[in-house]
């Protein structure tokens, strides 16, 4: 039958290392060595560590980690301390439970947007679009067309109009259009 080695574990007490966790790897006359690859004196292993519970130690693997996690969210990289957790405080804390999705946000909608949406009986109409464009000379155009493909002509033609337009003059062309629609009809109603 197999022994299973149980490793020593440790936690810092103090200096920069305060709350950090060892796993004991080996020892030679002067020093110990970690499994994280630091090693200390023999004479500071009391004055630095102390040793903890198999059990403890996988409850503070567990807190680290979700704390690197939440660290990891927060977009900082310095190592979160542990804090001062003593046995004590920790009691029987248990790993910390998979991450739960966050919910997706409540989207604001503008007013408008949703009085608009919310229509039942839209009116469909023609409305007027002035749109300042350059076109080639009809002499061109017609010498075009004898020497390729009308459709072809005018979707090149369109493409190179259209290319021109960026979405903030197309979309000021078209309230220019809406206004004039709703003043002529306005105008146009009999009192």
């Amino acid at each position: 039958m197999e022994e299973l080695e149980v490793k020593k574990k440790y936690q810092w007490t103090t200096g920069p290392r305060s709350n950090q966790l060892e796993v004991y790897l080996a020892e030679d006359d002067t020093h110990i060595w970690f499994e994280s690859g630091r090693s200390i004196p023999k004479e500071m292993m009391d004055v630095q560590l102390r040793q903890i519970e198999d059990s403890m130690y996988q409850a503070l693997i567990g807190a680290q980690s979700e704390r690197e996690r939440i660290q990891g969210l927060l977009g900082n990289d310095a190592p979160l301390s542990l804090g001062n957790i003593t046995p004590e405080q920790l009691g029987n804390a248990q790993p910390s439970p998979a991450p739960q999705p966050e919910p997706e946000p409540i989207k604001e909608e503008n007013p408008i947007a949703l009085i608009l949406e919310k229509q039942k009986k839209l009116e469909v109409v023609d409305i007027k679009m002035n749109m300042p464009v350059e076109i080639p000379s009809a002499k061109v155009y017609e010498f075009l067309t004898m020497m390729f493909d009308e459709d072809e002509v005018l979707d090149i033609l369109s493409a190179k109009i259209t290319e021109k337009f960026s979405i903030d003059d197309i979309q000021t062309i078209v309230r220019n259009s809406i206004i004039k629609y709703y003043t002529e009809e306005n105008n146009s109603k009999p009192e």
